[in-house]
């Protein structure tokens, strides 16, 4: 993929969710995939979705990977970051005797605003507090797996982690991503979650290897820091949040989509 379009697409973020540019990627291609069972859709973000996907291999769960990056509306930074790593992604496969495709650059800052925004009036009046972290997570969630049910891919590789040496990350608390897994499941689609149980940062480093090891930038995001006094966390209403709310409202919209596509 040329540079050039890669660099539009991230300063202009159309919608590009289920109806993709012939440019991007050949569809017949990826569709003739055989074994399809042998096919996933991996993540391409930070170090851990990278190393998700290695890890994924190691344990002989793919031999064909179709890249996904796909953008929000609160994103910033050089998107190059991203090619860098897929960069590296391709080149250890390939000693792997895997492949990957050129990747495919997805996103929908509409689609985004409706999960993430628009109801942070209402969530702090229904639930007492608002975060975007949770619903951005599953946002990234519904773009692959749009892209998944379109090709007949089952599979998806993501970098979750349930914990990160003592820090705290709403999105990956141990019962949202199994709440988006079980969500994801009803789809057909199965999250496989590598990394959920590798707490260490070492581990994840070694893992990378050194080379990985240098590509330390990754991009920031404009709400980063929206939560810090995490004392309290137990007495939040996350999973009430998630099922009566989130999930309802992210069913709504794939299915939607899903019609009218």
């Amino acid at each position: 993929m040329k540079r050039e379009k890669l660099l539009e697409i991230f300063a202009t973020k159309p919608d590009i969710i289920i109806d993709f540019p012939e440019w991007m990627f050949s569809l017949e291609k990826v569709m003739n995939i055989h074994p399809r069972e042998s096919a996933v859709i991996g993540e391409i973000a930070g170090r851990d979705s990278i190393v998700a996907i290695l890890k994924a291999h190691e344990l002989r769960q793919f031999s064909f990977l179709l890249p996904s990056i796909v953008y929000t509306g609160t994103e910033y930074g050089n998107p190059e970051i991203l090619i860098k790593r897929l960069d590296f992604v391709k080149k250890e496969l390939a000693k792997r005797d895997a492949h990957a495709f050129e990747p495919v650059i997805h996103g929908s800052p509409k689609l985004w605003m409706q999960l993430c925004a628009s109801s942070f009036g209402i969530s702090i009046e229904r639930w007492g507090f608002y975060t975007p972290c949770i619903a951005c997570h599953l946002y990234l969630h519904i773009m692959r797996a749009l892209l998944a049910i379109k090709l007949k891919i089952s599979r998806i590789v993501t970098g979750e982690r349930s914990s990160h040496e003592g820090v705290i990350k709403l999105n990956q608390l141990p019962y949202v991503l199994e709440s988006f897994k079980d969500f994801f499941a009803s789809y057909g689609i199965e999250l496989m979650q590598p990394l959920k149980n590798i707490a260490s940062n070492e581990e994840i480093a070694k893992i990378a290897g050194p080379e990985e090891g240098k590509n330390l930038e990754q991009l920031g995001c404009v709400m980063s820091g929206n939560y810090k006094d995490l004392s309290k966390i137990r007495e939040l209403p996350i999973e009430e949040y998630l099922h009566a709310e989130l999930l309802p409202k992210a069913k709504e919209m794939i299915d939607k989509i899903l019609t009218s596509g």
